[in-house]
């Protein structure tokens, strides 16, 4: 083969291999996450704190959000300890990826603020490998969770609750997916409510919306029982 030759040959093998790596897809697992919330100030185990992992897809044109692989949810005990189990394996369809910050945690405790933690660079290309199996970087670790302060107002739902109406935007593929977290879902609710007593508007999704015209169960039956609590 003459030099022109060979250097056809390592273009075309160079972009056959960013081509695939531009095409994502792929088979995930993800090894068990565990850990400890506890109040920020006393420092003592919160019993009751809502926790949920979500795993999310990427992928179309501008590499937006597209779906969620995994979504899950848990409820700390009277240590303040939760449990993901292990999951996968999971397939992602090509031209989808798994963001390289996943998993997203996510804390809400009524009377705390809602928290948000991830494995960090959240635009981190999507061909930067992954482990197998995925982790979190926060497993094993403590959570501290700060108490909400001051009056509700028309600006305190940012303080409070930021981030936590970002988990009912997936896209419409998945509509029901808050069913997976109902816990989460009643605990936001309920303090909705205390907003709409107040005449304020929060970021919280309402019964409508979760709903989806029917095509999705009325939560105020599957989260009654936790709604009344």
């Amino acid at each position: 083969m003459n030099i022109s030759g060979f250097i056809r040959n390592c273009v075309a093998a160079t972009l056959m291999a960013a081509s695939c790596a531009a095409c994502g897809g792929g088979i995930y697992s993800s090894a068990p996450i565990s850990g400890q919330v506890v109040d920020a100030q006393s420092k003592q185990p919160l019993e009751g704190v809502a926790v949920v992992a979500e795993w999310q897809i990427f992928g179309g044109g501008h590499g937006q959000q597209v779906g969620r692989v995994m979504l899950l949810e848990s409820v700390t005990d009277a240590q303040g300890r939760y449990r993901f189990e292990a999951w996968g394996p999971r397939v992602v369809a090509p031209w989808h990826w798994l963001g390289r910050a996943m998993p997203y945690l996510h804390f809400y405790k009524r009377g705390y603020n809602f928290k948000s933690e991830s494995n960090g660079d959240a635009y981190a290309p999507h061909y930067v490998p992954l482990p197998d199996p995925l982790i979190s970087v926060w497993d094993g670790k403590v959570i501290e969770l700060e108490r909400f302060s001051g009056e509700l107002s028309l600006r305190s739902d940012f303080v409070e609750l930021m981030r936590a109406g970002h988990l009912y935007t997936a896209p419409d593929d998945d509509p029901c997916a808050w069913e997976r977290i109902p816990r989460m879902t009643a605990e936001l609710m309920k303090r909705d409510r205390e907003y709409i007593a107040k005449n304020l508007s929060s970021g919280i999704p309402k019964r409508n919306f979760l709903h989806k015209r029917g095509r999705c169960t009325d939560p105020d039956i599957l989260l009654g029982d936790i709604l009344r609590e």
